[in-house]
C-alpha cells in the first residue's frame, strides 16, 4: 500500500465531530435526564422507609430495655420474698410444738 492510501484510510476510520443536535439527541439528553431524576427520587423513598423502619427498631429495643428493667425488679421482689419466706419456715420450724 501506498502512503497515500494509508492516508486517505486513517481519515476514513476517523471519528468526526457533527455539531448539529436532531431530535435523536435531545430525546438521548431527556431520557438520560428523566431516568438520573427516577433513581434519585426512588432512592429518596428508599431511605425515607428506612429511616422509618429504624425509627421502629430504636423504639422497639427502648421498649424492650424497660420491659428487662421491670423483669428485673419484679426478680429482685420476688427473690427477697423468698428469702422472708425461707427465713420465716426456718423460724417456725424451730419453735418448739405445743
Amino acid at each position: 500500500m501506498s502512503e497515500s492510501e494509508q492516508l486517505e484510510r486513517s481519515e476514513i476510520r476517523r471519528l468526526k465531530f457533527d455539531g448539529t443536535i436532531n431530535l435523536g439527541h435531545v430525546l438521548t439528553a431527556g431520557s438520560m435526564l428523566l431516568g438520573g431524576f427516577l433513581v434519585w427520587s426512588q432512592s429518596m423513598v428508599v431511605q425515607a422507609k428506612q429511616d422509618v423502619r429504624i425509627n421502629v427498631v430504636e423504639q422497639s429495643v427502648i421498649e424492650q430495655r424497660a420491659a428487662l428493667r421491670q423483669l428485673a425488679d419484679t426478680q429482685q421482689i420476688a427473690m427477697r420474698t423468698s428469702d422472708r419466706l425461707s427465713t420465716a419456715i426456718e423460724y417456725l420450724s424451730q419453735r418448739p410444738k405445743q
